[in-house]
């Protein structure tokens, strides 16, 4: 992903100026930016160019839809909920102009990186002083977390500076510890009929935030076997059913609170009890819902 100030872009043979979004800088050498693909500019032809920087390491997180790309010999497609990373070295980018996307990244110098997460980095065997590389960890849930909870206090605009920090640093450390993990012994093969399925799964769990069907209803309304359902959720979206249900409701209480109170937001979201509902609220983002309401007011 580009994180220089300006780059070019090129279609159609002729060259577009394109500013990125604005990078909300956390400290020195430590930047972090939500970048969707309707921000990109319109190409008359099919594919995108534009060059990646030199300064920084990217630590990147697909929100929504689809990341499809090359650059110097490296082929990526990512998927929702992927987790990647890697320092272009000013190498150019190749996409499609017409795919769908929502990215969150960290930016980090080599040295901010290292001053942060030295023993993190050595265990993967990443110098401190870079050169060109690209690499995938796959779908990880408590990455895929952090990463959900930073674009929400973007969107939302309720965030402090040290909750921010926070949730930075949280991300950063679960996006490394994802590089560790070796999941691809777990991993299982969806076929395309299958993955159909899974998102008319997704769909329709998501349909009434206020009221989770049980994973028999999702079963037997695909027409899937339920161990199948579980596992293909889970490896498709990198999250048990009931998490992403809890993911998705916390979502919108968020929203909600705009313009209700706690009680009408857990009443609106299906909790016959208060108290439940700011357990799981405060379990989701680390604050109660009267306190973030109170930074919404604020903000």
């Amino acid at each position: 992903m580009p994180t220089e100030s300006s780059a070019h872009f090129s279609a159609n043979n002729l060259e577009h100026e394109y500013l990125p979004p604005p990078y909300l800088e956390i400290q020195p050498g430590l930047s972090l930016a939500l970048t969707h693909s309707s921000e990109l500019p319109a190409a008359k032809q099919d594919m995108i160019s534009f060059p990646g920087d030199q300064d920084f390491l990217h630590l990147n997180c697909i929100l929504q839809g689809n990341f499809k790309a090359h650059i110097k010999d490296q082929a990526m497609f990512y998927s929702s909920g992927d987790i990647n990373m890697g320092y272009s070295d000013g190498e150019v980018f190749h996409m499609p102009a017409d795919q769908e996307f929502c990215n969150l990244a960290i930016m980090a110098t080599p040295e901010q990186l290292w001053q942060l997460a030295g023993e993190e980095l050595t265990a993967l065997n990443m110098s401190e002083q870079p050169h060109f590389f690209v690499r995938n960890a796959g779908k990880n849930r408590k990455a895929a977390q952090a990463a959900q909870q930073l674009a929400l206090q973007l969107q939302q605009g309720y965030y402090s500076k040290l909750r921010l920090h926070s949730a930075v640093l949280d991300y950063i450390y679960w996006h490394l510890t994802a590089f560790k993990d070796d999941n691809s012994k777990d991993s299982i093969y969806i076929c395309p009929r299958e993955k159909r399925q899974l998102l008319e799964a997704k769909e329709y769990l998501l349909s009434d935030l206020s009221q989770p069907p049980t994973i028999a209803e999702i079963a037997k309304q695909m027409g899937m076997n339920q161990c199948k359902l579980k596992k293909g959720f889970k490896e498709m979206f990198g999250s048990s059913i009931y998490a992403l249900f809890q993911q998705e409701r916390m979502k919108s209480a968020m929203t909600l609170l705009n313009k209700h109170n706690v009680t009408e937001t857990a009443m609106l979201l299906g909790y016959s009890n208060v108290s439940h509902f700011s357990a799981a609220f405060r379990k989701q983002f680390g604050l109660l819902p009267r306190e973030a309401k109170r930074d919404l007011a604020i903000n």
